[in-house]
């Protein structure tokens, strides 16, 4: 099994998933019409509480999308998905103490049924890396 990630955070690649590291975020596609794409960032002081992903991200979403409560594995935080100039979106916001990955899946809707078992299976394997001793601060 591969392990793909940042420097906090990794998740394993699923089988017949490419992997490129950008340096604004990760990027995975296992075809031409979807790409999953990941970041993080540490707030610099305390834990992220849920309610403040709800009130920051609400306002990123358009107004006829909800905000799910979701949760892999050691991460909780909220998703949505909504439809955009005919591409499908799903975005993510999962937070682990002061660590928040954001994840977004976009492509057509035909790649998003046969890519989204992937997705869920890569996101339920969501950790914090296994050679850091703690979060980051």
């Amino acid at each position: 099994m591969q392990w793909v990630g940042g420097a906090w955070w990794e998740l394993a690649l699923a089988p017949g998933w490419v992997a490129q590291d950008d340096p604004e975020c990760l990027t995975l596609t296992k075809s031409e019409h979807g790409a999953f794409q990941l970041s993080a960032a540490v707030k610099s002081q305390g834990t992220i509480q849920q309610e403040e992903l709800r009130e920051f991200h609400q306002s990123r979403i358009p107004a006829q999308s909800k905000l799910q409560p979701m949760t892999y594995g050691s991460f909780q935080g909220f998703f949505t998905n909504y439809i955009e100039d005919e591409a499908i979106w799903y975005k993510y916001w999962l937070a682990n103490g002061s660590l928040l990955v954001f994840a977004t899946y976009t492509g057509t809707e035909a790649a998003w049924m046969a890519e989204k078992n992937d997705i869920q299976e890569m996101l339920g394997s969501l950790r914090l890396r296994q050679d850091q001793n703690a979060l980051p601060a």
